[in-house]
């Protein structure tokens, strides 16, 4: 117990792995809990034994203190997409009430919050097989969506956990047994944020005389420990074992996602040497603990490319940074690396309110802000503020949280059904589409609005952007009497770094726009280029979280050299310098950025983003009744 303790004023999360309906685990929680330090040690507890479409429930009866009907209660746990019948196991349900009467003591806003950890899962749409699709996709989300509960509700609020769950999934280095592809819930937590998770594994022993050697010497070794005993695995004999005797020692090896995770003892080995904040100190202590990993690994050339495969990957991972990419050899992949090119995009053509690729900015509800005319979005009969309620029968969000996973599936050739919620008349609808081969939107398309205005929608900074955005400008015919431009970025994902600075040049000259910085601190200016013909006009930029990187350059130059206004959301915060490949000796190529980007008052823009000088948010029910309120506060800014 002491031990458990300890670790929770260590980590912000603390994982009790468990092996399902064992009533000594369930007695351990439970005394864990009445232990009068532990709720000031912890702000909340996720369970894998739960169905986030009831999470009001949990709320309900955790926090609330309020009455829940027994049969509304069972739903917590009995119709989950991970559990069957096992969650019905009367310790289920017991540890609920268990929390609910620490939570009695305890005044409202010191309680303990449960937070279950299992998709959204709706057992009463599943009739039959022509529903399999439906179960098999809230499956292979388990252990993602239980991540993403941990990150959104946990660390990004500056909470604390103790996490339940099978060891299959609390177990670092592991698949995903519900999804091959995937890693499993400590995995990406561990990958996300490197040494935020305690791991404990119980090593639960049969009785009797085993024949089985390993088992024989484990009750040899644990005969005279004091019962709830918590013993390290680095360097012991049982850490360096190999073998799996399920289900009593290291029986998730099977799911072990490289050679070196098959070793029970990986758990305490996976975690990053004492750095000390000088890259060639660091590059030494890193040399260091790999040699010594690389040591005990068999002489088998693919294993050992393998593991360094997966420190590279690691290593990528955890810069956060998409700019920074590693592909692996054609040959180890058995096909194009990730994010090669294939043979057409398959795409609806439409932009969501919470875009997979920046999670951190997906707040529920979710709706549509963009769809590309004569797209597969828009001949389906989609519309702007559509309020997207379930993709493929699975709902987008949970307590508060998009699963990205839900509107990932609306990329790639798969057949969809959408259900959709349209603000403006209430009704409810399911469309069905699939998304054939589509081309990339152009990039730039303009229209005059009222006061001789120009709207330029930039879609990306391809090659020669800006001289499509002053081609495109010029071809509404204003001439002289252009009184102003609305330059929309919004979902703008970025592309070529010297389109900014030419794309500026056509609204001052002689000014820098942003700064190249080294490694060494060194600092290279960016200037605007001055051959490209000034509009002389005012400018007011449309921005949102969906635009990235050379979009958050163009963004921050605008406000820093008060160019115009911009109106909008902050943008992305999503923005490194120039990337340059790196063809590694396997035939691998390491994509780095080589300077960091900085603004032209030499502010940081990666991960902060830049501000609106009006904040405006898109809203589902105004976009639904045909209205831009951004563009309308940014006509409102022009006097159109």
């Amino acid at each position: 117990m002491a031990s458990v303790l300890a670790a929770l004023d260590r980590y912000p999360l603390v994982a009790l792995a468990e092996r399902h309906l064992l009533q000594e685990i369930h007695d351990f929680r439970c005394a864990l809990l009445l232990n009068p330090a532990l709720p000031d040690k912890l702000t909340d507890i996720v369970v894998e034994f739960g169905n986030a479409l009831y999470q009001d429930i949990a709320e309900r009866f955790i926090l609330g203190d309020q009455p829940v009907a027994p049969d509304e209660l069972a739903r917590l746990w009995r119709f989950t997409i991970g559990g069957d019948i096992l969650w019905d196991a009367p310790i289920y349900e017991g540890f609920f009430r268990a929390v609910r009467a620490v939570n009695w003591k305890r005044p409202p806003d010191r309680r303990i919050r449960i937070l279950v950890g299992d998709p959204s899962f709706d057992h009463r749409k599943v009739r039959g097989v022509v529903d399999k699709a439906y179960v098999l996709s809230a499956q292979r989300q388990r252990d993602g969506h239980y991540a993403a509960v941990v990150e959104h509700e946990v660390l990004r609020k500056g909470r604390r956990a103790l996490l339940i769950a099978g060891s299959n999934h609390l177990l670092r280095g592991l698949r995903s047994g519900d999804d091959p592809k995937s890693a499993n819930a400590a995995t990406l937590l561990s990958q996300r944020y490197p040494g935020a998770l305690y791991v404990i594994d119980p090593l639960i022993l049969p009785p009797g005389v085993q024949q089985d050697p390993l088992l024989r010497q484990a009750q040899t070794a644990v005969a005279g420990w004091p019962r709830t005993a918590v013993a390290p695995l680095a360097d012991t004999w049982l850490g360096e074992t190999t073998q799996s005797v399920e289900p009593w020692i290291n029986s998730a090896a099977y799911l072990a996602g490289t050679p070196g995770a098959v070793r029970y003892g990986a758990q305490a080995d996976a975690v990053l040497p004492p750095f000390h904040g000088t890259p060639a100190a660091d590059w030494r202590v890193f040399r260091q603990t790999y040699t010594t990993i690389a040591a005990h690994l068999p002489r088998d050339e693919r294993i050992r490319a393998s593991v360094a495969q997966a420190a590279i990957t690691g290593m990528t991972a955890s810069l956060h940074d998409d700019h920074t990419l590693y592909a692996p050899p054609l040959s180890d992949t058995g096909g194009n690396p990730p994010g090669a090119a294939g043979q057409g995009d398959f795409d609806l053509a439409l932009r969501l309110s919470a875009d997979p690729a920046l999670p951190d900015r997906a707040t529920p509800p979710v709706f549509i802000i963009g769809i590309d005319p004569g797209s597969p979005a828009d001949r389906a009969g989609l519309q702007l503020g559509d309020v997207i309620t379930a993709v493929n029968g699975l709902p987008p969000a949970a307590a508060g949280v998009v699963d990205q996973a839900v509107p990932a599936q609306l990329e790639g050739p798969a057949p969809t059904r959408l259900m959709v919620r349209r603000p403006e008349s209430g009704r409810v609808m399911t469309v069905s589409v699939t998304p054939p081969p589509y081309p990339a939107p152009q990039p730039v398309w303009a229209r005059i609005l009222p006061g001789h205005l120009a709207y330029v929608r930039l879609t990306s900074f391809v090659d020669n952007a800006a001289n499509f955005v002053i081609a495109a400008v010029d071809g509404l015919g204003l001439g002289r009497r252009l009184r102003g431009v609305v330059l929309d970025l919004r979902g703008n994902e970025g592309g070529s770094a010297a389109e900014p600075p030419r794309l500026l040049g056509a609204f001052t000259h002689h000014e820098i726009v942003a700064y190249y910085e080294n490694g060494r601190g060194r600092q290279t200016a960016i200037w605007t280029d001055d051959t490209m013909p000034l509009l002389g006009v005012p400018l007011v930029a449309l921005i949102d979280r969906g635009c990235a990187s050379a979009c958050d350059v163009t963004a921050a130059a605008i406000h820093d050299l008060r160019l115009g206004r911009l109106v909008g959301e902050r943008t992305a915060g999503d923005v490194a310098g120039p990337a340059e490949p790196w063809f590694l000796g396997d035939g691998g190529v390491l994509q780095i950025p080589v300077a960091f980007m900085r603004g032209a008052k030499g502010e940081i823009e990666d991960g902060i983003g830049v501000p609106p000088d009006e904040e405006v948010a898109a809203s589902p029910a105004a976009l639904s009744a045909g209205r831009d309120i951004v563009l309308d506060r940014a006509l409102a800014d022009l006097g159109g």
